[in-house]
């Protein structure tokens, strides 16, 4: 077995991992209620925005698509995975990221230092095989034209969260400070 293939059976199950573990907490919190109502409102909010985030973004994609010259056209069609992806990508983070910054990801006994440490090790488990990638001659452009370009955007949408978090975390710290 090639390293590469380890690193994506690895990526897998570390997404596989992560996943069991966040809908075993999303049981728990169905029986104990968890998140207070604000929460719940402001999470419900950030599920909107990431909604009409994705919305838009498919729209301007299409409208780009079919009423741009044809050249254009079809270097767009030739990066399919990438920006078929993307807004995916764009509605999961921003929802993320207003969940976090709004106080509403975290319950009152959930510590944002644990999910720091899983997002920054998620990021670096799904960016070992793009550097494998590139170390073995896969330009940057190749990856983008490729469905490995789903380890960039998982990556990124770990390292986005994980930032979101740092920020929440300094927000938090000197609110408390103020206190």
């Amino acid at each position: 077995m090639e390293i590469i293939e380890f690193l994506i059976y690895f990526a897998i199950a570390s997404g596989i991992f992560v996943l069991v573990v966040l809908l075993s907490r999303k049981h728990r919190r169905k029986k104990g209620g968890v998140y207070d109502e604000r929460q719940e409102l402001i999470r419900g909010k950030g599920y909107a925005l990431g909604f009409w985030v994705m919305l838009i973004y498919y729209m301007s994609y299409w409208f780009s698509l079919y009423n741009i010259d044809e050249d254009i056209g079809n270097k767009l069609i030739e990066y399919g995975y990438t920006l078929a992806f993307i807004g995916l990508f764009l509605g999961l983070t921003s929802t993320t990221v207003y969940s976090i910054l709004n106080d509403a990801y975290f319950t009152a006994k959930q510590k944002p230092k644990s999910f720091l440490f899983v997002s920054l090790f998620m990021a670096l488990t799904y960016s070992v095989p793009l550097v494998i990638e590139f170390c073995d001659g896969v330009t940057f452009d190749e990856l983008l034209k490729s469905p490995k370009v789903m380890f960039l955007l998982v990556g990124c949408l770990f390292i986005v969260a994980a930032i979101a978090t740092i920020i929440k975390m300094l927000r938090s710290r000197n609110e408390e400070a103020d206190e």
